[in-house]
Parts: C-alpha cells; structure tokens; sequence
C-alpha cells in the first residue's frame, strides 16, 4: 500500500512540475498569450529592399551609397512618432527595426531594412492599437529629408479579441502589399523601393 501511495505521489509532483515548467515557459516567450509582457497585438515582419535608379542597394554593406547610420526610423506610439532607429539612449523596442542581409530568389544577395511589430503590452498602448485597428505606422527619413510613411492596416484575427493581422501596407499613401484572402500571416515578402 505504502508504495502506490508512492507512485501515485511520485505521479502527482512529476505533473504538477511538468505543468508548473510550461507555464513558465509559456509566461517567458514574447508572443505566449499568457506571457504579461509579451510583444503585443499584431504579429508583423517587413523588409523593404531602397535601391537607387541604377538598381544599386543604397545600404550595400560592401559599397554603401548612405550609411545606415544616417537613416532616422521613427515609430508611431501613444504620443505619436518616436525615434527607434538609430536607436536613442532608452530604446525600448528590442531593436523591432534593424538591417537584414538576405538571399534573393535568383540567389543574389541583398540588404534589407527590417520593420517588425513595435509595441509592447500596456492598456495605453492597446486602447491606441484598438483605435487604428491594430495599425501600424513608420517614418523613415533620409539624410537629404525623403521622407517614407510606412502604414500598416490590421484586422482582428479569427476568433481573438486582441490579436491583430497585417492586411495591407501602404508606403506614403500607396497601396504596395495586400494579405491574400483567407490568409493570417504576418511576415510579408519584401518590397523594393526605389528611392
């Protein structure tokens, strides 16, 4: 008797962890719908590939036409756009904005900057979301003052009361990318811009 009292006591504790661990685990990934702290509302990946009329990459990591540095990426937030990139002093986005070499389809190389989702969890910040129906906006501003507005519309997932999904981008004012319908996905293939 003493030792099905065991095993079952010995079953209960391996369970009770086993649970205990995966709602750590779950609390500790950023896009856990239990983590308090998770990266919030719209799953969101955009690279967008600025070349020149020669067809050149301008932030070619080999010979740059502008030093990435020198761009200026703001993000819209609660009080309107704030710098993120080159990111200031207390950048709190965990650089949601950064430069991507990546491998084209006709397996050439080429730099890409990168837009992700950029908010983090607070009431604010989502009465904010919920008003733009979950969207997003960017400016992105070169030295010589060209200025990009990169706005993304959202739609509530299926089934959710707070998770958003990209439905269309437009980069100032134009219609440049469209979420197939009946699709969910947030990481949109890249676009070129020709600047």
């Amino acid at each position: 008797m003493k030792k099905i009292v065991f095993i079952v006591f010995s079953l209960c504790s391996i369970i009770s962890c086993t649970s205990d661990d995966k709602i750590t685990k779950n609390n500790n990934d950023p896009n856990s719908p239990d983590n308090p702290n998770r990266r919030y509302n719209m799953d969101f990946v955009l690279g967008i590939e600025f070349i020149n009329g020669a067809g050149a990459n301008i932030f070619d990591p080999q010979n740059p036409i502008i030093n990435e540095n020198d761009l200026d990426v703001d993000v819209y937030g609660v009080n309107g756009y704030e710098n993120a990139f080159p990111y200031p002093i207390d950048y709190e986005y965990g650089e949601s904005i950064y430069f991507y070499n990546r491998t084209k389809s006709d397996n050439t190389e080429t730099y890409v900057l990168v837009l992700t989702e950029y908010l983090n969890k607070s009431q604010e910040e989502f009465n904010v979301v919920k008003e733009r129906d979950g969207g997003l906006k960017y400016k992105i501003t070169f030295p010589d003052n060209t200025v990009y507005e990169v706005k993304v519309e959202g739609a509530l997932k299926p089934n959710s009361t707070v998770d958003y999904y990209p439905t269309k981008v437009y980069i100032n004012d134009e219609l440049k990318w469209q979420q197939p319908q009946g699709t969910y996905n947030g990481s949109i293939n890249y676009l070129t811009i020709v600047k």
